[in-house]
């Protein structure tokens, strides 16, 4: 006999004995201790607790998750830098080793996410920076800084 056909042969018996014991043990016991048994294995509850409110957090939600300090950064003023400017307030960059973008919040309330060098109603996002970017038209500038950058390492 090889050592796996007796490791085999050896479980095997063992599962045996063991299932012989539990068919003994069970016949031996009335069915009210059965019953009791189970009912002091009870289930914990596993429900989660309610949420709260999205009201409750908004002094959560004002504290930013990318900025060392969470401190509410200062609101953007309104006005876009240039009055004929697609862009009101530059939300955020990503800087990529080829290519590079950034979400801007339009003067129109929406938002867009332009490449380095694509267009937007007239103006050309020229140039993109860790904290700020340049749009560009024919014959005006604008740049839009990230809010409460002056803070960042």
């Amino acid at each position: 006999m090889t050592r796996r056909q007796w490791r085999t042969t050896a479980a095997a018996a063992a599962l045996t004995a063991a299932a012989a014991l539990l068919c003994v043990w069970a016949e031996g016991e009335d069915p009210a201790s059965v019953q009791a048994r189970r009912r002091a294995i009870a289930m914990p509850d596993l429900r989660l607790p309610a949420a709260p409110p999205l009201a409750a957090l908004s002094e959560t939600l004002a504290r930013p998750l990318f900025s060392p300090a969470r401190r509410p950064l200062p609101a953007p003023s309104g006005a876009p830098a240039d009055s004929a400017s697609p862009a009101s307030a530059l939300v955020a960059v990503a800087l990529g080793p080829g290519r590079s973008a950034a979400i801007l919040k339009l003067a129109s309330g929406g938002t867009a996410v332009l490449m380095q060098g694509e267009r937007i109603e007239g103006w050309t996002l020229a140039a993109v920076s860790p904290h700020s970017v340049t749009l560009r038209s024919a014959d005006r500038s604008a740049e839009l800084t990230l809010p409460g950058h002056a803070s960042w390492p």
